[in-house]
């Protein structure tokens, strides 16, 4: 299991909180295997190492997956079952978190800039927290306020907001079917109605202003490139040249060596 956690670890942008439902199984938390039975709850905060998807041999079960991303808040439940993950359903997202949000956030920013909280204090902060976001749930099905409509809308805007706020880096079209619940062909069908553009062209217009804001900035290319999620300098360099060829360095510039902004050689 400890190998599993290592190996098969993820991270992402945005925030999770796992609540096991049904069946006892693993779950991964930075690179360490961590048994789980029903009521147990799992905070993965943003880029935090986790493992996904489930062990092989892992016995049926059943989670309650809440994704923050950054003011919006989704919840649906995702199955294991005969040694393979089932179709994910849609998710949704709740219509007020506002507050729920906001304790949740307060309770991550004290952990980090308050180390020597006592363990006990910071479950139980958490705790209220995920209850409080629990119910804003409960009373939202209950309602009936889950409509389909409105909630692609919504869903379609949280992916606009990930993608505006995190500039493209570290987002994937897999990441953010995943983060719907949309199947990825799906999820380009319903961008596209719901916006007039593609993912991948809404994608290109944030990084390009990107480029334009860190550059007036006075950010160098390397740092640039970084910022957008971009491997290299020469792989950033050949997206611009495609989409925005004046902004694209030219052989002259790329073959000039380094600068105190950017140390990285040319071509590397």
């Amino acid at each position: 299991m400890a190998n599993w956690a290592d190996s098969a670890s993820d991270a992402h942008p945005h925030q999770e909180i796992v609540i096991v439902l049904r069946g006892e199984g693993w779950f991964g938390l930075d690179r360490t295997a961590y048994a789980c039975r029903p009521g147990d709850v799992f905070v993965i905060d943003s880029m935090q190492p986790h493992s996904y998807p489930f062990p092989a041999g892992c016995p049926d079960c059943d989670h309650f997956l809440i994704q923050i991303v950054h003011e919006a808040v989704l919840f649906r439940t995702y199955s294991w079952r005969d040694g393979r993950e089932l179709p994910a359903g849609t998710a949704n997202r709740i219509a007020d978190a506002r507050l729920a949000n906001g304790l949740f956030q307060s309770c991550l920013t004290r952990w980090r800039d308050l180390p020597a909280t006592p363990d006990p204090v910071r479950r139980n902060h958490l705790l209220l927290a995920v209850a409080l976001m629990v119910h804003e749930i409960v009373d939202q099905v209950q309602t009936g306020r889950c409509a389909s409509e409105a909630n692609r809308s919504a869903l379609v805007d949280a992916v606009r907001t990930h993608i505006r706020m995190t500039r493209g880096n570290g987002v994937t079209l897999k990441s953010l079917a995943r983060l719907t619940g949309y199947s990825r062909h799906h999820l380009l069908r319903v961008f596209k109605a719901e916006t007039g553009v593609t993912v991948h062209r809404f994608l290109d217009e944030v990084r390009i202003a990107a480029v334009a804001e860190l550059t007036a900035s006075g950010a160098g290319f390397q740092e640039i490139a970084g910022n957008l999620g971009f491997s290299s300098t020469l792989v950033f360099n050949r997206w611009l040249r495609g989409r925005c060829p004046g902004m694209a360095r030219r052989p002259a510039e790329r073959s000039a060596g380094r600068s105190k902004n950017d140390p990285t050689p040319a071509g590397r």
